[in-house]
């Protein structure tokens, strides 16, 4: 993934750094609005299947520990499927980071620069990510590393702030909407762990490839615990969370919050966090596509396409006209060809792979034995 070795920690903060940026949108939203008063069984739930996700791949990449999913397509269809994946890989990420980028900026604009235009807004988050890409992968690795930190500081902060106001009643009925809705249409809410898309990518730049079992486990265990407490804060602290209109429910949880006279304005602190993290998240989002890029057309220094690559992310976000398009993009559209993309296309990849590797293997065995009898007759 980088020409430089991960450490475990900035492995996972690679992946925490996507869940972050959604779990400060509309990601909370979108899983109380499917389960209502069950949100919270869901989340344990979803965390649970994701675990088994997890383990199983792990299973999936044990045979290829030094190769990402783009040298896994190599190995299994040639450079073709490699070319088509890279590509479906570039723009899945392009599509994603537009569609968050565009909706933080909304938040920005309508609470606080209402005399900007949102295309000025979009640019200004591109400048630096497409500088920081100019001049290597490991600034932004360490920043991002950084940067994580104390956004996940923040949202505990924001979290436990909201716990006077907590109301346990407001969590019944426990199965909310029904068993279908909590159990088997709730499954679907497994996208909130989208961060796992990186996951693909690290084999081949782990400083040591035997922590890819454990920065997976952290990485679900991680999202899965601020995923419940995010949840559990907006579901007990508000009555009215199912119909908010509000563009960030997290968001409109900070403004709620007060530290006295002292500080009588955190979501001001927040908001410079939450800004940090996008900026570094677009930056994350690049170096990947720009890694992907490289590998399917050889080109030595990817960097130069950092501009290029910036300019698609800021065409993308200028496509919706307004907020409702960019709700239906994040309810439906998105949910959807996260799981379609990142838990079908690219997990049926590995297994056909896997499938490959073990039908090459036990004819090397056969081969083998065969070579070993007719030396002995």
């Amino acid at each position: 993934m980088t020409n430089s070795k991960l450490r475990n920690i900035e492995a996972i903060a690679l992946i925490l750094i996507v869940f972050i940026n959604h779990i400060i949108l509309n990601m909370p939203q979108v899983i109380l609005s499917t389960c209502g008063t069950s949100s919270i069984l869901n989340v344990v739930y979803i965390t649970l299947i994701t675990f088994l996700v997890g383990f199983i791949l792990i299973k999936l990449f044990k045979p290829f520990s030094n190769y990402d999913i783009i040298d896994i397509c190599d190995y299994l269809g040639g450079k073709t499927l490699k070319i088509v994946i890279g590509i479906l890989c570039i723009i899945y990420s392009i599509i994603v980071s537009s569609t968050i980028l565009r909706h933080f900026t909304e938040i920005l604009k309508l609470n606080y620069y209402s005399n900007f235009s949102i295309f000025f807004l979009v640019f200004l988050f591109l400048v630096a990510p497409a500088m920081a890409n100019m001049f290597g992968n490991k600034a932004i690795i360490k920043s991002n590393l950084i940067i994580v930190i104390i956004s996940l500081i923040g949202l505990c902060l924001v979290f436990l702030s909201s716990a006077p106001n907590f109301v346990l009643q407001r969590a019944l009925p426990l199965l909310g909407n029904g068993i279908n809705e909590t159990f088997f249409l709730g499954i679907s809410n497994i996208f909130a762990f989208n961060g796992l898309f990186f996951l693909f990518f690290l084999g081949s730049a782990l400083e040591k490839k035997e922590s890819f079992n454990k920065i997976t486990y952290i990485s679900i265990g991680i999202i899965g615990l601020f995923l419940l407490l995010a949840i559990t804060s907006l579901l007990l602290s508000f009555p009215f969370i199912f119909s908010t209109q509000e563009l960030s429910p997290v968001n409109f949880m900070v403004k709620n919050i007060e530290y006295g006279t002292f500080f009588e304005r955190p979501e001001a602190l927040f908001i410079f966090i939450w800004i940090l993290a996008q900026i570094s998240y677009i930056s994350v989002v690049l170096m990947v596509i720009l890694l992907i890029f490289k590998k399917i057309s050889n080109i030595k220094q990817p960097a130069n396409l950092s501009l290029a690559f910036s300019s698609f992310i800021l065409f993308a976000a200028m496509i919706p006209l307004d907020m409702a398009d960019i709700r239906f993009f994040e309810d439906i559209l998105y949910k959807n060809i996260s799981l379609i993309f990142i838990f079908v296309i690219l997990f049926g990849i590995l297994i056909f792979a896997n499938i490959k590797y073990k039908l090459n293997k036990n004819k090397h065995i056969n081969v083998e034995v065969n070579s070993n009898e007719q030396l002995l007759q």
